[in-house]
C-alpha cells in the first residue's frame, strides 16, 4: 500500500512541476528600460498582433548624439522584407530618471504591415549626424492568425484551467480505478 501512495505523490508532484514549467516567464533576462540608453517597442508587444493590423516599431533613445534611426524589417525566415529610410529623432518632453540622472528621451518610430505570420524581427539602427552607427537594437514581433475555436492565452485563466483538469483528470482516474477492483 505504502508504493501505491508513493506512485500518486509522485504523479501529482510531476503534475504540478509540468504546471509550473508551463506557464513560465523569462521576459525579465533582457533589458527592458532605457538603463542602457537605447530601448525599442512594439504596439503589439507582448501580445500577437492580428493579420493586417499595421505593426508600429518606436524607438527610443536618451543618447543625444542620435539624430536618427532606420528600421530594418525581417520576414519569419530571417529575409530582409523592408529597409526604412532614415526617420529623424524627435523629443516631447519626455524625461527618463534613474540612479545617476534625468535625461531627454528622443524618439523615432516606423510602421509596416507584414503579409506573413510569423515571428517578425525588427532591428533599428541609431545613427549620429554624419550617418555612422551608434547603437543597433533589435525586437520580435509575432503576427499568427486566430481562429475562432482556439482559446485565448489568458496566463491566469488558463493556468487555472489547466490545473482544473489536470486535478479533475487524477480525481476520475482514482474514483475509477477504486471501482475496478478485482474480487477474487
Amino acid at each position: 500500500m505504502k508504493s501505491m501512495k508513493t506512485k500518486w505523490s509522485a504523479a501529482i508532484a510531476s503534475l504540478f512541476a509540468m504546471l509550473l514549467i508551463s506557464t513560465a516567464n523569462a521576459s525579465f533576462l533582457g533589458p527592458n528600460n532605457l538603463d542602457h540608453g537605447y530601448f525599442l517597442t512594439s504596439n503589439y508587444s507582448g501580445e500577437d498582433a492580428p493579420p493586417g493590423a499595421t505593426l508600429i516599431v518606436t524607438a527610443e533613445t536618451t543618447d543625444v548624439r542620435v539624430t536618427a534611426v532606420r528600421f530594418l524589417w525581417f520576414a519569419p525566415d530571417g529575409s530582409l522584407a523592408r529597409i526604412s529610410p532614415r526617420i529623424s529623432v524627435w523629443e516631447n518632453s519626455s524625461e527618463w530618471t534613474n540612479g545617476t540622472g534625468s535625461y531627454t528621451i528622443y524618439f523615432a518610430e516606423d510602421g509596416y504591415e507584414p503579409s506573413l505570420s510569423g515571428h517578425w524581427g525588427v532591428v533599428a539602427i541609431f545613427l549620429d549626424l554624419s550617418e555612422n552607427i551608434i547603437c543597433r537594437f533589435s525586437i520580435f514581433v509575432a503576427i499568427r492568425f486566430t481562429f475562432f475555436n482556439v482559446i485565448p492565452e489568458i496566463q491566469a485563466l488558463g493556468t487555472a484551467g489547466s490545473a482544473g483538469i489536470m486535478v479533475l483528470g487524477l480525481a476520475l482516474f482514482i474514483i475509477k480505478g477504486r471501482k475496478q477492483k478485482p474480487t477474487i
